[in-house]
């Protein structure tokens, strides 16, 4: 028999951004999901939602849009470009589509042509302010701004994934406070591993009571 493909099958697990992405997308939903992330965890924590909330299939057309939004966020970054959004009158965008379709250009070229040619008319005709025409130069100060905004972006991303492994962190100590309190139903086997897990954990910071 053929195996379903998995919902998440889309998500490349060798990406550690898109795979820490992921876990607070399920974070946000209040779904905690276990380490290491892969792709039973994720279709666990699925399991989990649905159980919770229902309705899986919103879910994951909401995930996979935001990843969407995510990558054209990145990707107009690179491109110096930027994603707009305006209301604008249903026949008005059925005339933009009929145009587009004419000069067999997509919508955001078109609209850029439509723009471009509306500009030269009236820089022409002299009805564009002299700062308006002068094309951009990327001063020192430009490129200070634009390093600062770097430069916070990647802090703001440090912090983010400090939060992640503060919370992960928090819950590893609580999970283990509950292994431990079981600690005594142990054979000898398992209680020289558990032993040596809180001594590994210990030096990496995470501590928890007498075992």
């Amino acid at each position: 028999m053929r195996k379903t493909p998995s919902p998440f099958a889309w998500i490349q697990f060798n990406d550690k951004g898109m795979v820490i992405w992921a876990i607070k997308f399920f974070w946000d939903k209040g779904i905690l999901i276990n380490q290491p992330c892969d792709l039973a965890a994720l279709e666990s924590g699925l399991d989990q939602y649905k159980s919770r909330y229902g309705n899986e299939l919103m879910f994951l057309r909401n995930m996979k849009d935001a990843w969407r939004a995510v990558v054209q966020r990145k990707a107009n970054q690179k491109k110096d470009r930027v994603s707009i959004t305006h209301s604008i009158s249903s026949s008005h965008n059925k005339q933009l589509r009929g145009l587009a379709e004419k000069r067999k250009m997509p919508i955001n070229k078109t609209l850029e042509s439509l723009i471009e040619e509306d500009f030269q008319k009236l820089r022409k005709d002299g009805n564009v302010s002299k700062t308006a025409q002068k094309p951009t130069r990327n001063t020192t100060s430009d490129i200070l701004l634009t390093h600062n905004h770097k430069i916070e972006e990647k802090n703001n991303k440090i912090k983010e994934l400090t939060n992640i492994l503060d919370e992960l962190r928090c819950q590893s100590i609580e999970l283990l406070e509950l292994v431990n309190r079981a600690s005594s139903l142990f054979g000898k086997e398992e209680k020289k591993k558990f032993i040596q897990l809180t001594e590994k954990l210990s030096e990496l910071g995470i501590a928890i009571g007498n075992s």
